[in-house]
């Protein structure tokens, strides 16, 4: 097995064990983000092809750590088409459906990844273990950091939420297997640059990656089969890394599967489609998905909202607003509290009872009456 990137010198970093660092150096966060860059890319941009025979490699060696034969193994084209055929076998099986499902949660057992992880954590402490207590508190800077410029919290919650909204749109609440890129790739950043940097060693990990980098986008594993889906035909995001194409599907798999995502929030396909100048503003009222009815805001233009229903400011104060809605025919005007997020810049409006009439009321009322101050709310 190779070792990831391994041609590719200009990522190789070494860094002695006993080596006193407080923090990675330019060289290094630069090779972090070719590593980082390298992954990402390998999941989201690096097309839909795959190598069929690495892939039945690696499910064959994948059983094998636990002692099975190899299973029927399907590569489909979305990971839509895998919950498909899951589902189909399911209804052809004489099992009742919590017998079948309580099989399937069993399937965990053919996971392989917190044993690596664990190897590659028990190889990382032998590393630091042995050094002075100083060189250790070094390292968990350098770990820390290396999480830090990974983007790792950012690229988790990311592969989470595909993950819901995939098994969501099949209806079908079925253990999602570890081993694949969608799961798996903002870990591969962590461990391949530690790694590469001589701080962590398992072979075992080296052909985790053999067997993600053939192709492996996402899969389900049961006792006779083992269901991998390629990785998609497009996948769009925007500058903060979130899923988001107005006007198309964010992503798209090769068997014409799409899913809709306006700044990583997941929206129907008509939100995403319509042209801004023919989505209805009346659609804010009628969405009760918070982070849904602020990206129909977003893209319709709080102005054009304002103009459509005559609102109008009644407060503002310390960056808040307080709006007002004039809507035809509805006994309740509608009041929004319009907030900006100082990490992220995103704007986003909630309704709040319409008696509130001050901003610091409406703060007051989405904690349960906790009175804040400037302070708090910096």
């Amino acid at each position: 097995m190779t070792r990831f990137l391994k041609k590719q010198e200009r990522y190789w970093i070494k860094t002695p064990v006993g080596a006193s660092i407080s923090a990675l150096s330019d060289e290094e966060i630069r090779n972090l983000h070719a590593i980082r860059e390298e992954w990402i890319r390998l999941t989201y941009f690096g097309g839909d092809d795959c190598d069929n025979l690495k892939i039945m490699e690696g499910i064959a060696w994948l059983y094998s750590t636990r002692g099975k034969k190899q299973p029927i193994v399907a590569i489909l084209d979305s990971p839509f088409a895998c919950l498909n055929e899951v589902n189909s076998i399911r209804k052809s099986s004489s099992l009742k459906y919590a017998q079948w499902l309580r099989l399937h949660a069993q399937s965990s057992m053919y996971s392989i990844w917190p044993t690596i992880e664990n190897e590659l954590e028990t190889s990382l402490h032998e590393a630091v273990s042995g050094t002075t207590s100083r060189h250790s508190i070094e390292m968990q800077h350098i770990l820390n950091q290396c999480a830090k410029q990974s983007m790792s919290a950012t690229l988790k919650a990311l592969a989470k939420k595909l993950v819901d909204d995939i098994r969501r749109e099949s209806a079908m609440n079925l253990i999602v297997s570890e081993e694949n890129l969608l799961l798996l790739h903002e870990k591969m950043i962590r461990y391949s640059y530690l790694q590469n940097s001589e701080q962590v060693k398992s072979d075992s990990f080296d052909c985790l990656v053999e067997f993600l980098q053939s192709g492996v986008f996402f899969s389900i594993y049961s006792y006779e089969h083992a269901f991998i889906s390629r990785r998609p035909v497009e996948t769009k995001f925007n500058e903060h890394m979130a899923l988001h194409c107005d006007g198309g599907p964010a992503i798209k798999w090769r068997d014409g599967s799409e899913l809709f995502y306006l700044n990583g929030v997941r929206v129907p396909k008509g939100i995403a489609m319509i042209p801004t100048d023919r989505l209805d503003p009346e659609l804010v009222l009628s969405e009760w998905n918070a982070e849904v009815r602020r990206e129909i805001i977003r893209k319709i233009g709080m102005n054009r909202v304002m103009s459509e229903f005559k609102g109008r400011v009644i407060d503002a104060w310390n960056g808040y607003e307080l709006i007002k809605l004039n809507i035809p025919k509805m006994k309740t005007i509608p009041v929004y509290l319009k907030m900006t997020n100082p990490s992220t810049g995103f704007i986003h409006f909630e309704g709040v009872p319409p008696e509130i009439a001050k901003c610091r009321d409406a703060l007051s009322w989405r904690v349960g009456g906790v009175q804040w101050t400037p302070e708090q709310l910096t």
